[in-house]
């Protein structure tokens, strides 16, 4: 039963992130799959399985759908886009520190690595530490995508600002905890306050309309708020 579901997953999953699917076949392979789910549940109810194996199911269910076609904070991204977009701008920075004066880099939006965060995260650490170690911070750093060449202290705050608030997007959107050093949030809010314009907020833009927030709330709460996040937000389906 259990290999059964998991070929539907498998083919649910092809469905859902082809880049050419018509929406009805998704909705029927979705369709598909939320039915398979429920007979397999059955199926397994009916033959004394146990609650943990039921609950093993209706997980798998919900992780695969979740991830798939899973809201974020971010709403033009779900969740494996979201993924894929910040592991394409983590590789993206990871060039610019190897070569801060070169002008070849990947293109973010095309990322075809491999889908290890932690890798890629691995990598660019031991590229920072290796070029902070030969002068980064007061280098300039060629970042064509971000608007030209800045210092390279100027850069790791730029990326320190896309880990803090996809990192926050990625753990609320799963579910997962998120508690990143507070006064690293507070450095981060401390920067984009100095550079974020009106005009950069908006449909279309990089950010939404700033949330209002108490000015006693934690650093993280206010960063995101800034943004144009809820810091209250949470996802439609919560995975447990």
């Amino acid at each position: 039963m259990r290999t059964l579901l998991d070929t539907q997953r498998r083919r649910v999953r092809t469905a859902l992130t082809g880049p050419s699917a018509a929406p009805e076949v998704l909705a029927d392979e979705l369709a598909t799959f939320v039915v398979a789910v429920t007979q397999s549940l059955a199926v397994l109810s009916r033959a004394g399985a146990s609650g943990t194996e039921l609950r093993a199911v209706a997980r798998l269910a919900c992780q695969t759908v979740a991830d798939t076609l899973g809201a974020t904070p971010e709403h033009t991204f779900d969740v494996s886009t979201l993924r894929r977009h910040l592991l394409g701008w983590l590789t993206y920075f990871d060039a610019a520190f190897t070569d801060p004066s070169g002008s070849d880099r990947p293109d973010p939006s095309a990322f075809t690595g491999p889908d290890d965060p932690g890798a890629v995260i691995a990598h660019l650490t031991t590229t920072i530490r290796s070029a902070l170690a030969c002068g980064l911070a007061t280098a300039t750093v060629n970042v064509p995508l971000l608007g030209g060449a800045y210092p390279g202290s100027v850069v790791i705050d730029l990326l320190l600002i896309e880990t803090l608030g996809h990192g926050w997007d990625l753990a609320r959107a799963t579910g997962q905890r998120w508690n990143p050093d507070p006064q690293t949030c507070q450095h981060a809010l401390t920067v984009l306050e100095g550079v974020i314009q009106p005009e950069y907020r908006g449909p279309g833009m990089p950010f939404g309309p700033e949330i209002a927030i108490d000015a006693s709330a934690p650093p993280l709460d206010r960063l995101v708020a800034f943004t144009g996040r809820d810091p209250e937000w949470a996802p439609p389906v919560q995975l447990r």
